[in-house]
């Protein structure tokens, strides 16, 4: 019936999830019709008889006295809608499309039909097969017509030639090397932190890589895989399995620091169909301490499961990576096999499936169109069940995760968590700041001035209504200048003016005005603090005093409220109550969003 008449009619409701899917049309009519028919190709859409709201039409809106060019051009968009629509059910009932979806449990995986992954999938990676061919990752071996970008001292970034992603690249180490992640894994995250809207991935000697001879990563372009298009509804069962900054007595049942936002940390995927663990952190340096938290407990759990350091190179796993709003999201998928028995059989049995990352994080790609016809629901759950870890794994790597961090309670391990200090700027309505420099937010690059309104309990910015706002800078040059900041509180000489300021730029709603506030390192904030409260011709030892009396008193502070967040403790303010009174102390405590002010 949607194909019969002209529109949905009013009001209209979708499903967030699947909105952020499909998005918006970029056009200014008919937009409620393209999703309504875009819905309807895989779900049951429906009338809504209820009353939900009350509506006039008034001189001027869009189908108030339209002239009949306008109604033509609207009536020759929906034809074309339908059409489209039309093309598109005729390819899913034919089985002719290029993807489709098959659903294991809550989750959406997209089936991808990709004939020119056949020597990928069907690749012979024996070290005797890799031993008789030249490495075609060598800089010797590549065609002439391979353009290059050098990365840095270690990558190159090329173009791969058989596409799985619109944009896919190819990042081999310039140097012949295995296949291996340990040395490496920081580089995943300087590619993102360069290029924010880049997703990187990496596929073991054994889990997926087709030259498991020469170490290389691979990305693709956008927030395009299943994995990252469903991982708001993911996000909300994440169980933690680390958490940085917290006491090592904590209860793993907070996953939030004491700023009220999810804390860095090493976490199990609940709501995915298989085995998966985000490693979540703000910095590089914790980021690389808890990789190689988790890498050292899965080696673990491989030796306790009889693998040898000869048969299997390093623990089996596939990773992707992508930045969120300042926060680098890694996503380790342990394995237990390379490929699944269905690879291996002969006739209708067998389905050439060599599952790697994308695979893993939902894109299946299938070099056979009957195998792409024929996986359903049950065998892509089987596939994963036999690849990844099972129950059993998971709790024992669980196990080992907490006795190493229990036992990890050295005093360059509490500086590590405590390694950044979150500062107030000011609070207003209205924020006005200029970005010195390229910065990353929501996926983008940004510079230049910006404005950012309080409006309807969010942060409009470039007409889009946010819960809060990360500004990451992409060099460390990079500077941001906030205007209208207040200075001299409640001194002779108050007044405002404009600042400039190193580090992250967030801003959140706290009582119906956005906060400001800046996140920078801990020894960038003391500089600054003794610069401005000491005077230039202070003696160095003075100055010395003051740094280890404000880095302790600051680091101390810190953890006192880690320790408040960890006991659940709601008193978290300083009160001191009697039968007739109640006194209660405004110190540090008084924010609970940031660690210290500007002032």
């Amino acid at each position: 019936n949607a194909l019969r008449i002209n529109g949905l009619g009013a009001p209209r409701a979708f499903f967030t999830p699947l909105l952020r899917q499909i998005k918006f049309p970029n056009t200014s009519y008919g937009e409620d019709y393209a999703l309504g028919l875009a819905f309807s190709r895989r779900y049951r859409i429906g009338r809504i008889y209820d009353e939900l709201y009350l509506c006039r039409r008034w001189g001027g809106n869009s189908d108030a006295a339209l002239s009949i060019d306008r109604i033509n051009a609207n009536n020759n968009y929906k034809d074309r809608l339908r059409t489209i629509e039309i093309a598109a059910r005729q390819q899913i009932n034919n089985g002719q499309g290029h993807d489709h979806e098959v659903n294991v449990g809550e989750f959406a995986f997209t089936l991808q039909y990709n004939p020119a992954r056949m020597t990928s999938a069907a690749a012979k990676v024996d070290a005797q097969s890799i031993s008789e061919r030249p490495c075609f990752l060598c800089q010797q071996q590549r065609p002439d017509c391979q353009i290059v970008k050098h990365f840095d001292g270690n990558l190159d970034v090329l173009v791969n030639p058989y596409p799985i992603l619109p944009q896919h690249f190819t990042i081999p180490a310039k140097k012949h090397q295995p296949q291996r992640i340990a040395n490496y894994y920081s580089e995943m995250r300087k590619i993102v932190s360069k290029y924010p809207d880049i997703t990187v991935f990496y596929n073991g000697p054994q889990c997926g890589a087709s030259a498991p001879d020469h170490l290389h990563l691979q990305a693709g372009r956008g927030m395009t895989l299943p994995l990252q298009r469903q991982w708001h509804r993911l996000s909300r069962n994440l169980e933690p399995l680390v958490l940085l900054g917290n006491d090592k007595q904590q209860s793993t049942d907070n996953t939030h620091n004491g700023n009220g936002e999810s804390a860095d940390g090493i976490y199990q995927i609940n709501d995915y169909p298989c085995a998966a663990i985000l490693l979540m952190t703000r910095s590089a340096e914790a980021d690389k301490m808890l990789f190689r938290q988790l890498y050292s407990a899965m080696e673990t759990l491989a030796n306790e499961n009889g693998n040898d350091a000869n048969n299997m190179p390093e623990p089996m796993m596939n990773i992707v990576g992508w930045m969120q709003d300042g926060k680098f999201m890694n996503v380790i998928f342990p394995r237990r096999k390379h490929r699944p028995d269905c690879y291996y059989k002969q006739g209708e049995e067998q389905k050439l499936v060599s599952p790697g990352a994308l695979d893993m994080a939902g894109l299946l790609i299938t070099p056979r169109h009957d195998d792409f016809n024929t996986i359903g629901e049950t065998e892509l759950q089987q596939i994963l069940d036999e690849i990844t870890y099972s129950e059993a794994d998971m709790e024992r790597l669980a196990t080992l995760l907490s006795e190493r961090n229990n036992n990890d309670d050295t005093p360059l391990r509490r500086m590590k968590e405590v390694n950044n200090v979150r500062v107030g700027i000011v609070s207003a309505e209205k924020i006005c700041f200029t970005l010195n420099g390229e910065y990353s937010a929501k996926g983008s690059q940004t510079n230049g001035r910006q404005q950012v309104d309080f409006e309807e309990g969010g942060l409009r910015w470039n007409g889009n209504l946010y819960r809060e706002l990360t500004f990451v800078p992409l060099k460390q040059t990079s500077t941001f200048s906030i205007e209208n900041v207040t200075i001299g509180v409640k001194f002779h000489w108050e007044r405002k003016e404009t600042e400039t300021f190193e580090g992250t730029l967030r801003l959140v709603v706290e009582e119906d005005k956005i906060c400001v506030i800046n996140e920078l390192p801990i020894e960038s904030y003391l500089r600054s603090v003794i610069s401005s409260e000491m005077r230039a011709d202070a003696s160095l030892e003075l100055l010395k005093a003051h740094a280890v009396i404000s880095r302790s008193w600051l680091i101390a502070q810190q953890q006192r409220r880690a320790e408040k967040t960890t006991t659940k403790d709601n008193n978290f303010f300083s009160f001191k109550k009697t039968d007739n009174s109640l006194i209660k102390w405004y110190d540090r405590e008084d924010h609970t969003i940031f660690n210290a002010t500007r002032e």
